[in-house]
């Protein structure tokens, strides 16, 4: 499936959405149900959850995850942790009910914690989460954004490395946990994609679509600690390899759908340019898409 982030595109009006996703080209979306949103777990309750299974089956439309990636469940705040915790079992009652079977969400960080020194609340809060969603028949994906894009780098999310999965995955060795491996993030951290690829094939649940294009002068006259030196791009107008992307997924056989997520007020034309530059590359890798 090749669907695409959508939040708020259209002030939320999902027939005028999913419309246009098929005009497109798109096979379907990522159901954004973050907490507060009009697509809220209890806001949707069951007549909003049949009215869009009912919506998406008329329009040939699927959903690559359920995802809410506000959640930072190893929030410092005990009230707030617990409420997102709580949270993020209903979003995984929510994808088992349609049949996604993956949620989407950040590792969650205490900002003024090393990795480290997180992992004991992440073994705390994901052993049980990853039990409920495996008896769900559901898994669960970290995006690798460290969201600490700038000064003080204390971000929110832990899994933005190697180092750190294979910390996480040993804290907690769920089958069931794994990455939503965006594009971009392994470009401006420095990341080699294809090594992440081959080294952690069987955590590779999900793919998030976006170029990265790294200023090689910004970055000598800023530093790393500078602004400036990376910016987000539609796909084929960054650093990524994408042939040699697609053939290292196809090298470990990847079955689970991309997504775009492109950013901004330019998604309109930016997001049926990156699909005309990406479909042609999926065609010739894996054929038949």
């Amino acid at each position: 499936m090749i669907a695409t982030v959508i939040t708020a595109l259209f002030d939320w009006d999902m027939e005028k959405i999913t419309d246009w996703l098929v005009q497109e080209g798109f096979d379907g979306t990522v159901l954004n149900a973050h907490r507060g949103s009009p697509l809220d777990v209890h806001k949707l309750g069951d007549t909003g959850i049949a009215h869009l299974q009912d919506m998406l089956a008329r329009k040939n439309l699927g959903i690559s995850s359920v995802a809410d990636m506000s959640l930072n469940l190893l929030h410092p705040d005990d009230a707030e942790r617990n409420s997102m915790i709580a949270y993020a079992r209903d979003l995984i009652d929510l994808s088992a009910k349609l049949g996604v079977n993956l949620v989407s969400m950040f590792g969650g960080r205490d900002p003024e914690k090393s990795v480290e020194d997180n992992i004991p609340r992440f073994k705390e809060v994901f052993t049980p989460l990853a039990e409920y969603a495996g008896e769900r028949g559901v898994r669960i994906a970290f995006e690798n954004c460290p969201l600490f894009e700038e000064f003080p780098y204390r971000g929110r999310n832990i899994a933005y490395s190697p180092t750190v999965w294979d910390i996480m995955f040993d804290a907690v060795p769920a089958d069931n946990l794994g990455i939503e491996l965006d594009t971009a993030h392994a470009v401006w951290l420095m990341q080699d994609l294809n090594r992440m690829i081959f080294d952690y094939s069987d955590r590779i649940f999900h793919i998030h679509f976006k170029d990265c294009h790294v200023d090689k002068d910004r970055l000598h006259t800023e530093s790393i600690y500078g602004r400036g030196w990376w910016t987000y791009e539609t796909p084929g107008d960054g650093d990524v390899d994408w042939d040699q992307f697609f053939a290292s997924l196809h090298q470990i056989g990847y079955a689970g759908d991309w997504t775009f997520d492109l950013k901004g007020s330019t998604r309109l034309t930016e997001l049926p340019r990156g699909l005309a530059f990406i479909k042609p590359i999926l065609n010739r890798v894996f054929e038949p898409v």
